[in-house]
């Protein structure tokens, strides 16, 4: 029995091809889910944007797991990306279960160059603690398979330490800088905070980070609130 879930939609195939991928690889239980709606065919496609842009969704078809989603170290959910939005059954799927997934990373495929990174913070909403990991693939395209290995080793990194450890989330920023992927080392400090709060030495690598993406605004304002954290000692000021 598996301490790795992973649980997916997929209308055309592509995520569950990434996914079954990953769960290989991992040896990971995995389980589709779906909604009562016929999404087949040009129509079903149509239904599919719309529902997107609504957010909104229908009854899941009933699907079973080896344990409670809580039980489980980590629960990777694949989602396709529908008009810059999750897929509607996933939205479901994480309204009505979400709170229950301790630890979640995300898996999000796309037809198009736009990585649709907004994605995992929709995700968010609806989960009791920000994700620890996500990647975003572009199927068949030239990078999806190095990103689809980067994310399995993150994973494996992940699991091997404590979970609930803030440092790994400093590992795993860390092998994303050195990957030159800053934008998705910024989503794992902001995941960090997310769970942990404000962290000294995470927020000064986010400054550092910002700094490099050229977002100096948002440098300054996460500059302004650690300094507005720390605690005023009346010995250390003139």
């Amino acid at each position: 029995m598996s301490d790795i879930l992973c649980i997916y939609y997929s209308r055309t195939g592509h995520t569950r091809r990434a996914v079954k991928e990953i769960a290989e690889a991992l040896g990971a239980e995995i389980t589709a889910i779906t909604d009562d709606c016929d999404r087949s065919g040009w129509r079903g496609y149509m239904r599919c944007g719309m529902d997107a842009m609504k957010t909104s969704t229908r009854p899941l078809q009933p699907f079973e797991t080896e344990k409670p989603l809580g039980a489980y170290k980590l629960v990777i959910v694949g989602s396709p990306v529908w008009a810059g939005r999750c897929a509607s059954p996933i939205r479901a799927l994480l309204k009505r279960r979400g709170l229950e997934m301790e630890n979640v990373a995300y898996v999000v495929t796309r037809s198009t160059t736009q990585r649709s990174e907004e994605v995992y913070d929709q995700m968010d909403m609806y989960t009791g603690q920000a994700h620890r990991l996500a990647v975003s693939l572009r199927p068949d395209s030239e990078g999806y398979e190095f990103w689809r290995n980067d994310f399995i080793q993150n994973v494996r990194r992940l699991l091997e330490n404590d979970p609930k450890d803030p440092d790994n989330y400093r590992i795993v920023a860390a092998l994303y800088e050195q990957k030159r992927s800053p934008f998705m080392a910024l989503a794992t400090l902001d995941s960090a905070e997310l769970r942990f709060g404000r962290i000294p030495l995470l927020s000064a690598m986010k400054r550092q980070m910002l700094v490099a993406t050229n977002q100096i605004g948002k440098a300054i304002d996460e500059a302004r609130a650690m300094a507005e954290a720390a605690p005023y000692e009346a010995q250390h000021h003139v």
